[in-house]
């Protein structure tokens, strides 16, 4: 069995070099667009390239390590970031969440 190559794409991800699908980011956007997206959350937001694509009233991001090069805020209502792990965040936040709207 030949093992896959992976290579590191623009937006940091490994994918291996033989994909020929779309890339998960554009997927999502897609999605966002196509189901009328109120809400979206997005654990591990990084550089926030997945984020910014995102079609959306509000937008919640989290992860421990944010690392933003670019505005996450494009074409949103309002965004909301927590500078904490998954584990943390989700004990606290169930009220938060349904409180935005339905999620995709």
């Amino acid at each position: 069995m030949k093992s896959e190559t992976l290579v590191l794409d623009q937006e940091q991800s490994f994918i291996p070099s033989n994909h020929t699908g779309w890339n998960y980011a554009l997927v999502l956007a897609a999605l966002s667009i196509k189901r009328t997206c109120r809400t979206y959350l997005e654990v591990g937001v990084h550089t926030g390239a997945s984020m910014t694509r995102i079609s959306t009233d509000v937008a919640i991001g989290v992860d421990p390590g944010f690392a933003l090069n670019i505005d996450v805020t494009q074409g949103k209502k309002a965004v909301h970031l927590y500078r904490t792990t998954s584990d943390d965040f989700f004990p606290i936040s169930k009220s938060a969440i349904q409180s935005e709207g339905r999620l995709i």
